[in-house]
């Protein structure tokens, strides 16, 4: 894929969802918003957004951009609930275990959340990049195998 030259051919690559400009601060410029499809992030603002003033600036980042299906799987992405306390009467009183039933219900929307989106980094590296594909597996079987296990997406 080419590197884009001009603001039209950013709007147009295949790995932006969208991209427009601002002149609102006479004292900087033309700022530049890109927008960046999954599973791309910028590494430096560590999220989909590019921000920049002038061109040349924002195509640097935008050709520094990263393939990262880590970050999409992270707690810095989706929020892992939290275990509820295990809690103990006093006076041996039944209680209802309503926030085990909330955290269970938490928990497999979570479970959820993730396998969906595994399988959307796993399409993508298979139509685009097959050596991620290994690495995927890696983060999978983490799941599968460490309690409250959620991948280090900055080492990825």
């Amino acid at each position: 894929m080419r590197h884009p030259r001009s603001f039209k051919e950013l709007q147009n690559h295949p790995h932006v969802q969208s991209a427009h400009s601002e002149s609102n601060d006479p004292q900087w410029g033309t700022d530049y918003w890109v927008y960046l499809n999954f599973p791309y992030i910028s590494r430096v603002t560590e999220t989909q957004t590019i921000h920049e003033y002038g061109m040349k600036d924002t195509l640097r980042e935008f050709n520094d951009r990263e393939l990262n299906y880590a970050y999409f799987m992270s707690d810095y992405w989706i929020e892992r609930p939290e275990c509820p306390e295990q809690k103990q009467t006093a006076d041996g009183q039944l209680e209802l275990p309503l926030e085990e039933i909330k955290y269970k219900e938490e928990l497999k929307k979570y479970q959820d959340k993730i396998s969906k989106i595994w399988t959307e980094c796993y399409i993508h590296a298979v139509e685009n990049n097959q050596s991620k594909i290994s690495e995927l597996y890696k983060i999978k079987k983490n799941f599968s195998e460490i309690p409250n296990y959620s991948p280090d997406w900055r080492d990825f």
